[in-house]
């Protein structure tokens, strides 16, 4: 499962976007930690991994989603 978060968080990066950050941040008005991607953009990342984790288990799933939201990023 470690494989795949670290797929998931590569992907992240690699499609973060400097001016869609700025934007975000101006967005917000407390501190955020932002990759800047837009919203259909992560869904898209999330669809085309779910077909990795859809058999693991509610646990499992619940668990690669937790390691995520651990993370501090808004993404």
């Amino acid at each position: 499962m470690n494989e795949i978060l670290e797929k998931v968080r590569k992907e992240l990066k690699d499609a973060s976007d400097e001016n869609t950050r700025q934007a975000g941040l101006r967005f917000f008005k407390e501190e955020v930690n932002l990759y800047g991607i837009s919203s259909k953009r992560v869904s898209g990342i999330a669809m085309a991994n779910y077909s990795l984790i859809k058999k693991a288990g509610k646990a499992n799933i619940m668990a690669l989603c937790d390691s995520l939201w651990n993370s501090g990023m808004m993404e």
